[in-house]
């Protein structure tokens, strides 16, 4: 059995991949970062991370991310303002459905 020692202080390395940087996401996983993406605080959290990299794909997938959070942030603010309108006209005395069920 070979073993091999470490300069004392120094702390075993992940892969950080070619560039000296993280690597984006491949395959599944990266379908599953995107999906999370779309929840405003991750999306910008992953693009924050990946975007600075300097490997073009960790870059394009940090870009992506922050791309589909502001999509996000777009959806959940036009489904609020959507609901908000919504619960006015019911409060109106009109659903805007036309005169159906009482």
């Amino acid at each position: 059995m070979v073993t091999t020692r470490r300069k004392s202080g120094t702390r075993p390395s992940l892969d950080p991949g070619p560039a000296g940087g993280l690597q984006a996401p491949r395959s599944w996983l990266k379908v599953l970062a995107y999906a999370v993406a779309l929840f405003p605080p991750t999306g910008f959290l992953l693009g924050v991370i990946y975007y600075p990299q300097a490997e073009a794909e960790a870059a394009r997938f940090g870009r992506n991310c922050m791309i589909l959070a502001a999509l996000g942030l777009v959806g959940l603010c036009f489904c609020w303002g959507a609901s908000g309108i919504f619960k006015g006209l019911q409060a109106a005395g009109t659903s805007g459905a036309g005169n159906g069920y009482y």
